[in-house]
């Protein structure tokens, strides 16, 4: 038998919106270089986790991030836009 499933749920990195405290909802604001820096960090205090996968909103900032996240652990992205943030109109 198989033991426990851990999930680790992280945000996307920073975005310009982000450190201007603007809303982005499904609005598509890609990363910052702050927010890749921030990425790539992730990914090395996760080396140890043992992750099988990132699972991932289609908007830019964090498909991004899961994609620098996942080619530092050597592991897939799948890609869901039910994931996006809400949207509020």
């Amino acid at each position: 038998m198989a033991g426990p499933s851990q999930i680790f749920l992280f945000r996307h990195g920073q975005t310009d919106w982000n450190a201007q405290g603007r809303f982005q909802g499904h609005m598509d604001i890609p990363l910052n270089a702050t927010g890749r820096a921030q990425a790539r960090d992730l990914a090395e205090k996760l080396q140890d986790a043992d992750l099988e996968a990132v699972l991932t909103s289609d908007l830019s900032r964090a498909q991004e991030t899961a994609d620098i996240v996942a080619a530092l652990l050597a592991i897939p992205v799948v890609t869901d836009p039910g994931l996006r943030e809400a949207f509020l109109g």
